[in-house]
């Protein structure tokens, strides 16, 4: 299955997830039997750190190759070296594969005018390789508003 993404951003609790996994969900009860995977940046990073005994490749391998990836808080985790190349390796393969995935944050992809120089934005995060292959690939919706849980 080749096509779209989405890189869905905003504040916390504005949907995102949500309205991610509400996708999925229409794109299946439409027919389309597509194998799909969900995780979090910082699962994704946690399930592909070195383990004795564990093929740490194939493990990425699995993930990076699945039809449809759902990888949410993209930047939420702290940063390494690790992180960064698992992250690189993932978008890089889907984008010149044009596996669609959708990618949830809570950071605005890049500072705008009005904002805070201290306010970090995904490109900060994820650095300019990363950010340019997701503005390349993926459509961006923007979410705004209060945090929906504290509004229960």
């Amino acid at each position: 299955m080749h096509g779209p993404s989405l890189l869905l951003w905003g504040n916390v609790g504005t949907g995102k997830t949500h309205q991610a996994y509400s996708a999925i969900r229409a794109l299946t009860a439409a027919g389309c039997g597509v194998s799909w995977h969900a995780t979090t940046a910082a699962d994704l990073y946690g399930d592909t750190r070195p383990q004795a005994g564990v093929d740490l490749e194939h493990q990425l391998r699995r993930i990076v190759r699945v039809p449809l990836l759902l990888l949410d808080d993209v930047g939420a985790a702290k940063t390494s070296a690790w992180n960064e190349e698992i992250l690189f390796r993932l978008v890089n393969w889907r984008c010149q594969n044009q596996l669609p995935t959708i990618f949830t944050t809570n950071l605005a992809p890049v500072r705008e005018l009005a904002d805070s120089p201290r306010q970090p934005v995904l490109r900060d995060l994820v650095g300019d390789r990363v950010l340019s292959r997701l503005s390349g690939m993926c459509t961006p919706v923007r979410f705004t508003g209060p945090d929906r849980r504290f509004q229960r």
